[in-house]
């Protein structure tokens, strides 16, 4: 007898959602760092070179440079030592991730308010969200940058404004606003 999948149903909770986008926003981290370490720990004499003795003349004697680059986010006085290459590659890096993290404060709540009363439909739109964010990531640590990653951008930007128009309908039905509408009738329980 040959095993059937009719009636299989497997039950995946939201918590599972968040924290694969948690470690979603963990992996750019890593590569983050990843890349800074590869751009400036390589030119890291160069910039000890020029800016280190300023550096500990202004912060004392016993500081030295951060090897990664840190305070610079890409467009500062290190960054500016950096062959165009390497500083592509750090922007980028850069780039998505203040795109993502700038992301999550509109995420995690209306994620949470959507899933009160419309949790497969949240845990749906939070996996198109993971799978469009990937693709917006991976395509920024390319070679390409936003040329590759525009699509995963964008189409990140729509399952957000989704998730807000998800979670805007599930306030107006906790409230009972949408019993008194027919068009929501059929959308609403």
């Amino acid at each position: 007898m040959p095993f059937s999948f009719q009636h299989l149903s497997v039950t995946i909770p939201l918590c599972i959602s968040y924290i694969l986008l948690g470690l979603c926003s963990f992996y750019l981290q890593v590569k983050n760092t990843g890349i800074r370490n590869e751009t400036f720990k390589k030119n890291f004499a160069m910039i000890e070179n020029k800016y280190g003795e300023a550096h500990r003349e202004a912060l004392g004697p016993d500081k030295s440079i951060n090897k990664y680059g840190y305070p610079d986010i890409g467009n500062n006085i290190y960054a500016d030592l950096l062959p165009y290459k390497d500083w592509v590659k750090v922007n980028n890096a850069q780039r998505a991730h203040e795109s993502l993290v700038n992301s999550l404060i509109i995420l995690y709540p209306n994620a949470f308010i959507a899933s009160l009363v419309y949790p497969k439909v949240t845990v749906g739109l939070l996996y198109a969200l993971l799978l469009f964010r990937t693709v917006n990531i991976n395509g920024y640590l390319s070679n390409r940058g936003y040329n590759k990653a525009v699509g995963g951008e964008e189409f990140s930007k729509l399952t957000l404004v989704l998730l807000i128009s998800t979670s805007m309908i599930a306030s107006l039905s906790m409230m009972g606003v949408t019993r008194k509408f027919a068009i929501f009738k059929k959308l609403v329980p």
